[in-house]
């Protein structure tokens, strides 16, 4: 039998957590253009009350993002932070179960998602946290 010329290790391999890049603050338009995102407006938009009517629980809220087809999300992605709502936890929930909250048709609440996500927005703005070209981009999309 030939030894190998590499010295034999006597104690085991110690094991060693892998080590987690931090991640990148996201800020800006993504490589095809077609979605924005925004760690700050996702913040703003935290700090607001639960969006459906109604909704007493206190804020802050968890930033629900609006799934439509060709705002830059797909399976794995990630749609842009321009369609966000403010939901509490258990409104957040029931839509993630159901597709709908309470007795509303999906149809009607998307449209209510739309116009609260557009209102987001327009505030964000006002408010300094988004550019206002974003607005002139979104509503031509």
């Amino acid at each position: 039998m030939k030894r190998s010329p590499l010295p034999q290790r006597r104690e085991p391999m110690k094991r060693t957590r892998l080590k987690k890049r931090p991640k990148r603050p996201r800020q800006g338009w993504n490589k095809s253009g077609d979605a924005y995102y925004s760690r700050a407006h996702l913040d703003f938009v935290k700090s607001h009350r639960c969006c459906v009517p109604g909704c007493l629980s206190p804020e802050p809220s968890d930033p629900h993002h609006i799934d439509k087809l060709g705002s830059g999300g797909g399976m794995g992605l990630q749609c842009s932070d321009l369609r966000v709502v403010p939901l509490c936890r258990q409104h957040h929930d029931e839509w993630g179960r159901r597709r709908r909250i309470g007795r509303a048709s999906t149809s009607a609440t998307m449209a209510w998602f739309s116009g609260t996500a557009e209102r987001m927005v327009r505030l964000s703005i006002d408010a300094g946290i988004l550019p206002a070209e974003v607005l002139e981009v979104n509503s031509a999309s």
